[in-house]
């Protein structure tokens, strides 16, 4: 008994990869395609956010603002304990501070890409607000893990 000896075998394998092949383009294109719309949607949330944020700061925390009240507004959205530093002297080091008040908001995302925003705020030698600085930062936690500070947002 013998079989007809044509290419079919090989022609259906090469078929059958080229299908294979194919599909992993698609689904290479599909989820780049996710990612990006991911990216874009969280980028304009920490964008309002950030935009919300400094309306809140300019109505409720004007200059000369005392440290527990800064501390106040910060807990009642939710930021982390915010860190202080002092720099323990009559010479201003930042900006004309003589202490910093730092912390940032609970991040916004997920585990591909999440934005928060850092906030320092420059107090005087009697903890009193002079000024304040923020910025929108995102980082990934798949990427990057948790010791990544984040890339600033650019508007």
């Amino acid at each position: 008994m013998s079989y007809a000896s044509d290419n079919t075998v090989r022609a259906g394998m090469v078929q059958g990869v080229s299908y294979l092949a194919l599909i992993a383009v698609g689904l290479g294109a599909l989820l780049f395609g996710v990612w990006k719309w991911d990216t874009a949607r969280t980028n304009e949330t920490a964008l309002q956010s950030d935009d919300a944020l400094v309306r809140d700061i300019a109505a409720q925390l004007p200059l000369g603002t005392p440290r527990a009240d800064i501390e106040k507004f910060l807990a009642a959205r939710g930021m982390p304990e915010p860190g202080y530093f002092n720099y323990r002297g009559p010479n201003p080091m930042v900006e004309g501070a003589t202490a910093i008040v730092f912390t940032r908001t609970p991040p916004v995302g997920d585990m591909i890409h999440s934005c928060f925003v850092v906030l320092y705020f420059r107090l005087d030698g009697s903890d009193a607000l002079m000024g304040y600085s923020h910025e929108a930062r995102c980082t990934s936690y798949l990427i990057d893990g948790n010791t990544d500070q984040g890339t600033p947002l650019l508007r």
